[in-house]
């Protein structure tokens, strides 16, 4: 393994030994974990503390890792795909899914991609994958006889267009156009989580269901199309920040240790039947992040801001994490600010 590489593992391994607190493993020893969606951000850092576990804790845990495409998450990740009796890569599309291992005990289905140049340009691809990869995935759960969890990943953006200032809680849905192809993923994901009541329902499966809001850290690619991706690779590469609209968006970012160390914990402990949301409480606008951003960095470059966008429907998309952190007791390690100033660090040892 090259030295920079293995700066880079260290630099994860620190940040999961953080978030890792001492809990009842004991339901994930000796187990079999799927994940789909496996090379996508929540895949790979998920891998990452599973096989930390594994490593540290002395836990049994036989891993399938299952996505279309693995090129991504062997050049980011190339230790988590080392011959390994324990790990086995399924690289096929999600729906094509037919013979799986039957000693399966976990779940965790986040087959489908979050970028919305996929969402606008493919949105038929986008809604297939959604909706009959969660089919697929819930007809083979049906049949297994040891299953303990899955967990649905969903998106915090099946609560609607909000303008509120308020937190947005699990229960707080308000209405949007689904006649515009622009909400194909959005109603693909509310078709999703109703399959997962369908078969929780009548095959009494133990499904939980997380609604991600956004993120930042490791393995997020830097050209990925979200503002905070965006200004980082801009004072990574020493040009001014760019701020679409005039920056009053209201949006929160949590860190990739604590978004897996989240996930775990719900996927073993959730209530079967419930819906989480899965984010940070910590909000702040996309002008105050580009400023924030900018010194952190330690960047003498400009922030240019365009016009107000007119009757903008996404202007706060902040979560409420009250049950989450009622029922499991979990906490953000990682502040925004330390978020931030780890992921330009990481960024600038990858692209700079």
């Amino acid at each position: 393994m090259s030295e920079e590489r293995q700066l880079k593992r260290l630099f994860v391994q620190k940040d999961l030994a953080r978030v890792v607190t001492q809990i009842d493993f004991s339901k994930l020893d000796n187990s079999c974990v799927l994940i789909t969606g496996a090379s996508g951000f929540m895949g790979i850092w998920l891998t990452e503390l599973i096989l930390y576990l594994v490593r540290e804790q002395g836990l049994k845990v036989k891993l399938l890792l299952v996505a279309t495409d693995f090129a991504f998450a062997r050049k980011e990740a190339p230790h988590l795909y080392e011959p390994n009796d324990d790990v086995t890569v399924i690289q096929d599309d999600v729906r094509s899914l037919r013979e799986l291992p039957t000693d399966v005990n976990w779940i965790v289905h986040a087959a489908a991609s979050p970028d919305l140049r996929i969402h606008n340009s493919q949105p038929l691809h986008a809604s297939r994958t959604i909706s009959q990869g969660t089919l697929t995935i819930l007809e083979y759960s049906s049949r297994l006889p040891m299953l303990r969890g899955l967990l649905n990943v969903s998106s915090g953006y099946v609560y609607g267009y909000h303008s509120s200032a308020d937190p947005i809680a699990e229960r707080d849905f308000e209405g949007f156009d689904p006649s515009s192809f622009s909400t194909a993923y959005i109603e693909a994901k509310r078709y999703a989580e109703s399959l997962c009541a369908i078969f929780r329902n009548q095959f009494r499966l133990p499904i939980c269901t997380v609604r991600p809001f956004s993120f930042v850290g490791p393995y997020q690619p830097i050209d990925a199309p979200w503002a905070i991706n965006n200004f980082i690779a801009n004072v990574v590469n020493n040009q001014p920040i760019r701020i679409q609209g005039d920056g009053t968006a209201i949006r929160s970012y949590m860190y990739g240790a604590d978004m897996a160390w989240w996930l775990l914990n719900i996927l073993i402990f959730g209530e079967p039947g419930s819906s989480y949301n899965l984010g940070s409480a910590q909000s702040i606008s996309l002008v105050s992040l580009a400023e924030k951003i900018r010194l952190l960095a330690n960047a003498n470059v400009e922030i240019n801001k365009g016009r107000p966008l007119l009757q903008s429907k996404k202007s706060f998309f902040v979560p409420s994490v009250d049950r989450v952190q009622g029922e499991f007791s979990l906490s953000v390690q990682f502040d925004l600010d330390e978020a931030l100033t780890r992921s330009i660090h990481w960024y600038r040892q990858s692209y700079s």
